[in-house]
C-alpha cells in the first residue's frame, strides 16, 4: 500500500511539474457586448494568475484543452471555433475553424511532429501534421462507441502513448458497455488490439476504468457499483507495453444498504 501510495505521489507531482500551469476561463464584462470570456492561466510554480497572452479574443463561453507537457493549446469559443496556440509563444496559432464539437483531449508527439485530437468523448481520432509555420490536417479514425472523460486530471489524459510513441492506447467502451484498453497504431492509422481491462483485475468487479497514463503505462481503478454490498476496491499500475500489473493495491470495505 505504502509503495502504491508513493507511485501516485510521484505520478501527480510529475503532472504538476510538466504541467506549470492551470489554463482556465474567466468572465470580463465589455461595454457593447456584455459577458465575455477569455482564457488565463495560474502560475503554480509563482501561485499568481496571469494572461495566456494581453491580445486574446473574448468570446461567449470559452474552454480549453492542452496536452501533457503543454507544448499547445486548443481554445474554443461560441461561434468562433477552435484555435490551436503554441504555449510558449502564442503568437503562433492555427485557425482549426469550426473542426469537431468538442476535443476532449489533445497528444502531441514529437518523433511522429503530428498532434492527435480525440473529440465527440473518443468517438473520434483526427490527426494534424505540424510544420514550422502551419498545421495540414491529415485523417480521421472514428471509433464503434464513446467513453468518459475521468475525473482525476483536467483535462483528462485516458489516452496516452506508448513507451516508444509509436502506439496510443485509448480507454474506450464497447457494444456492451465495457470498458477497453484500445491500441492505435500511428504506422497504421488503425486499432490494432482491444483488451478489456477486467481480465488484469485478478477478480471480478463491477467497473474497471483507465483513469491516468503516460510512456505505456497506466493508472487503472477497478471496483464495486453503489448497490453492491461488498466493496472492492483495486487501483493498479498497468504496464500497458509489456501487458502486465506493476503494482496492485487491494481493499475490501462492507455497507450497509
Amino acid at each position: 500500500m505504502k509503495k502504491l501510495v508513493v507511485v501516485l505521489i510521484i505520478a501527480l507531482s510529475s503532472i504538476v511539474n510538466a504541467q506549470p500551469y492551470i489554463y482556465y476561463a474567466v468572465k470580463e464584462e465589455h461595454p457593447s457586448w456584455g459577458t465575455l470570456e477569455k482564457i488565463v492561466r495560474y502560475n503554480l510554480k509563482t501561485n499568481c494568475t496571469e494572461d495566456f497572452f494581453p491580445d486574446q479574443v473574448l468570446g461567449k463561453s470559452a474552454s480549453c484543452v492542452w496536452n501533457q507537457t503543454q507544448s499547445f493549446l486548443v481554445i474554443s469559443l461560441l461561434r468562433d471555433g477552435f484555435k490551436l496556440y503554441n504555449c510558449s509563444n502564442p503568437a503562433v496559432y492555427y485557425d482549426l475553424g469550426y473542426w469537431g464539437s468538442q476535443i476532449n483531449q489533445m497528444l502531441f508527439s514529437k518523433k511522429w511532429n503530428k498532434l492527435f485530437l480525440f473529440s465527440d468523448d473518443y468517438k473520434q481520432i483526427s490527426a494534424f501534421s505540424i510544420s514550422a509555420d502551419s498545421i495540414s490536417f491529415e485523417y480521421n479514425h472514428f471509433l464503434s462507441n464513446e467513453s468518459y472523460e475521468t475525473s482525476l486530471t483536467n483535462p483528462s489524459f485516458t489516452a496516452f502513448f506508448s513507451s516508444d510513441s509509436n502506439q496510443i492506447y485509448i480507454y474506450n467502451y464497447d457494444s456492451n458497455d465495457v470498458g477497453q484498453m484500445r491500441t492505435f497504431s500511428i504506422e497504421n492509422k488503425s486499432i490494432i488490439e482491444k483488451k478489456e481491462l477486467s481480465t488484469i483485475g485478478f477478480e471480478p468487479t463491477d467497473y474497471t476504468e483507465n483513469i491516468y497514463g503516460k510512456n505505456g503505462k497506466g493508472i487503472v481503478c477497478s471496483g464495486a457499483t453503489y448497490d453492491n454490498p461488498i466493496k472492492i476496491l483495486l487501483i493498479m499500475i498497468y504496464d500497458s507495453d509489456n501487458n502486465t500489473v506493476l503494482i496492485l493495491c487491494r481493499v475490501v470495505y462492507l455497507t450497509h444498504i
